[in-house]
Protein backbone atom coordinates (compact mmCIF):
# COMPACT_ATOMS: atom_id res chain seq x y z
CA UNK A 1 0.00 0.00 0.00
CA UNK A 2 3.02 2.30 0.21
CA UNK A 3 2.66 4.80 -2.61
CA UNK A 4 -1.14 4.53 -2.71
CA UNK A 5 -2.75 7.82 -3.65
CA UNK A 6 -6.14 8.84 -2.34
CA UNK A 7 -7.54 11.69 -4.37
CA UNK A 8 -9.34 14.36 -2.38
CA UNK A 9 -12.50 14.05 -4.47
CA UNK A 10 -12.68 10.27 -3.79
CA UNK A 11 -12.11 9.61 -0.09
CA UNK A 12 -14.18 6.41 0.11
CA UNK A 13 -11.24 4.20 1.22
CA UNK A 14 -9.45 6.72 3.45
CA UNK A 15 -10.44 4.98 6.70
CA UNK A 16 -9.28 1.59 5.46
CA UNK A 17 -5.96 3.06 4.32
CA UNK A 18 -5.49 4.91 7.63
CA UNK A 19 -6.05 1.69 9.56
CA UNK A 20 -3.51 -0.10 7.37
CA UNK A 21 -1.03 2.70 8.00
CA UNK A 22 -1.46 2.40 11.78
CA UNK A 23 -0.81 -1.33 11.62
CA UNK A 24 2.17 -1.10 9.24
CA UNK A 25 4.31 1.83 10.42
CA UNK A 26 3.17 4.12 7.62
CA UNK A 27 1.50 7.50 7.45
CA UNK A 28 -0.58 9.59 5.06
CA UNK A 29 0.99 12.73 3.62
CA UNK A 30 -1.14 15.49 2.13
CA UNK A 31 -0.37 16.82 -1.33
CA UNK A 32 -2.26 19.44 -3.32
CA UNK A 33 -4.81 17.12 -4.98
CA UNK A 34 -4.34 13.84 -3.13
CA UNK A 35 -3.05 12.04 -0.04
CA UNK A 36 -0.23 9.51 -0.32
CA UNK A 37 0.77 6.57 1.86
CA UNK A 38 4.45 6.74 2.86
CA UNK A 39 6.56 4.80 5.34
CA UNK A 40 7.29 6.42 8.68
CA UNK A 41 10.95 7.37 8.68
CA UNK A 42 12.51 7.39 12.10
CA UNK A 43 15.83 9.05 12.72
CA UNK A 44 18.56 6.76 13.84
CA UNK A 45 20.09 7.37 17.24
CA UNK A 46 23.45 8.29 15.67
CA UNK A 47 21.80 10.78 13.31
CA UNK A 48 19.88 12.36 16.19
CA UNK A 49 23.02 12.68 18.32
CA UNK A 50 24.94 14.19 15.40
CA UNK A 51 22.21 16.75 14.81
CA UNK A 52 22.01 17.58 18.51
CA UNK A 53 25.78 18.15 18.58
CA UNK A 54 25.54 20.41 15.52
CA UNK A 55 22.78 22.47 17.16
CA UNK A 56 24.72 22.82 20.42
CA UNK A 57 27.79 23.96 18.46
CA UNK A 58 25.65 26.44 16.51
CA UNK A 59 24.35 27.89 19.78
CA UNK A 60 27.91 28.44 20.99
CA UNK A 61 28.86 30.15 17.73
CA UNK A 62 25.81 32.41 17.94
CA UNK A 63 26.61 33.29 21.56
CA UNK A 64 30.16 34.23 20.55
CA UNK A 65 28.86 36.32 17.69
CA UNK A 66 26.41 38.02 20.02
CA UNK A 67 29.18 38.89 22.46
CA UNK A 68 31.21 40.35 19.60
CA UNK A 69 28.25 42.34 18.33
CA UNK A 70 27.65 43.62 21.86
CA UNK A 71 31.25 44.80 22.14
CA UNK A 72 31.21 46.39 18.69
CA UNK A 73 27.82 48.01 19.18
CA UNK A 74 26.41 46.38 16.04
CA UNK A 75 23.00 44.89 15.28
CA UNK A 76 22.15 41.74 17.23
CA UNK A 77 18.61 41.13 15.92
CA UNK A 78 19.60 38.48 13.37
CA UNK A 79 21.65 36.63 15.98
CA UNK A 80 18.70 36.69 18.38
CA UNK A 81 16.40 35.20 15.71
CA UNK A 82 18.94 32.51 14.82
CA UNK A 83 19.46 31.64 18.48
CA UNK A 84 15.72 31.33 19.09
CA UNK A 85 15.22 29.18 15.97
CA UNK A 86 18.12 26.91 16.96
CA UNK A 87 16.80 26.47 20.51
CA UNK A 88 13.35 25.62 19.13
CA UNK A 89 14.83 23.02 16.79
CA UNK A 90 16.90 21.52 19.61
CA UNK A 91 13.85 21.32 21.89
CA UNK A 92 11.83 19.67 19.12
CA UNK A 93 14.57 17.09 18.62
CA UNK A 94 14.72 16.38 22.35
CA UNK A 95 10.94 16.12 22.54
CA UNK A 96 10.93 13.49 19.76
CA UNK A 97 13.32 11.38 21.84
CA UNK A 98 11.13 11.69 24.94
CA UNK A 99 8.08 10.40 23.06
Amino acid sequence: MIGTKIYKDKLNNYTEVAQWCNANNATIVEHEDYYEVVPVVEKSEDERKRRETELMYRLEVIKSGYAGAELMGTDKETLQREYKATVEELLKLQKEVAE
